[in-house]
């Protein structure tokens, strides 16, 4: 499994596929507060708005997926990090992955996302962001294998369920930004939500975490180069 597997930009067609995939997954998770379920208008609207989805097949079935949105104002994360500012045109947001139980394992999150970041190479969008939940550890262990960090945790994606929204980690990447550490270190659980809302309101990312699941901040001063256009 996984050495014939075929990658391949998707379109309006996938959308039923798409659809089809993320019910199955949701089905057995069962948990808004690690997934939320894009509707079919929402998967229209990132293609519409310049997005793009990568699918992975085995033969004509879809076992995998991607998207990456550019954002408007309203969805557009960046506009909730408190400690230091990103230029909010410059943002794409890693938005869904979504791979099938039975093909875990094959690097496949890490595999999309290379693949699609190649439909935004030389882009404006210098600023890759996207969401965990922090009860979804071996996600956002994987962003920090990308080289990501933790820059802000917020309630998002408000539903009927929970008009509050749910907890997200707040994930970012970018060349235009440079993080001068001062040292200062802090290990905390990713389930105490209150001691990492304190760390990142005080200048603290999060870089990685242990087997244990204590996630490590590490005190910085951010310098953000807004005249970039590197990728």
């Amino acid at each position: 499994m996984g050495d014939n597997l075929i990658f391949r930009f998707l379109s309006y067609e996938d959308i039923d596929d798409i659809l089809k995939l993320t019910g199955q997954i949701n089905s057995k998770i069962n948990s808004r507060t690690i997934f939320s379920e894009d509707t079919k208008e929402e998967l229209k609207e990132v293609l519409d708005n310049g997005g793009h989805f990568v699918g992975v097949f085995d033969g004509d079935e879809l076992i995998a997926y991607r998207s990456v949105k550019i954002p408007d104002e309203d969805s557009n994360v960046a506009k909730f990090i408190k400690t230091f500012e990103i230029p909010l045109d410059k943002v794409m947001i890693n938005d869904t992955v979504v791979v099938r139980e039975d093909y875990r394992g094959l690097n496949l999150q890490n595999r999309t996302r290379d693949e699609i970041q190649k439909k935004f190479e030389d882009s404006p969008y210098t600023h890759k962001i996207g969401t965990v939940s922090p009860t979804n550890p071996p996600s956002f262990k994987n962003t920090f294998k990308s080289g990501y960090n933790i820059i802000g945790l917020e309630k998002l994606y408000p539903d009927e369920h929970n008009p509050e929204g749910y907890y997200r980690f707040i994930v970012h990447k970018s060349n235009d930004v440079e993080y001068y550490f001062t040292g200062e270190e802090k290990l905390i659980h990713h389930e105490d939500i209150e001691k990492i809302k304190e760390a990142i309101d005080d200048f603290f990312y999060g870089v990685e975490i242990n087997e244990e699941g204590f996630i490590l901040f590490k005190k910085a001063d951010v310098k953000v180069n807004n005249n970039s256009n590197s990728y």
